[in-house]
């Protein structure tokens, strides 16, 4: 099948509140495709078909489009999915930093993953004065690698 189709395809589900795991493995086998379709269901108000869309940009699109996303207020699980997508720009993740501020520890440790992910520990500087012992050590102890590489 053409990547058009494919993605056509999965642009109908997507609009019927439909994920099928199995297009959107379709599309992301389509190196070629042209994703924007699917941009518009980056808001969309069933939360399967926002994280599908959100798996889809973040593996084949404009990864611009996930930073815009999170200045926006989304669902803990949406915003935990784009997070996976933006330690491949590293050097726009200083707009993410206040993920590490967050009260949801689920977001938290999405954050230090994400900065360990795109060699920003320079940015994890802030958990150096978190309540957190755990978090404090982890934040020196990768803060240290960074310097011995």
């Amino acid at each position: 099948m053409s990547p058009e189709k494919t993605v056509a395809l999965c642009v109908l589900s997507f609009g019927h509140g439909v994920v099928s795991p199995f297009q959107v493995k379709n599309v992301l086998k389509q190196k070629d495709a042209d994703v924007s379709p699917i941009v518009n269901f980056l808001h969309s108000e069933f939360p399967h078909v926002q994280l599908a869309a959100i798996e889809i940009i973040g593996k084949q699109g404009n990864l611009d489009l996930l930073f815009d996303l999170i200045k926006e207020k989304i669902p803990t699980a949406a915003l935990l999915e784009v997070m996976k997508y933006l330690h491949q720009n590293p050097k726009k993740l200083d707009s993410a930093v206040v993920f590490l501020q967050s009260e949801n520890p689920s977001v938290k440790e999405k954050a230090v993953e994400m900065f360990r992910k795109a060699g920003r520990t320079d940015c994890l500087g802030l958990l150096l004065f978190s309540n957190d012992d755990f978090l404090v050590k982890r934040a020196k102890r990768l803060i240290q690698n960074d310097h011995k590489s």
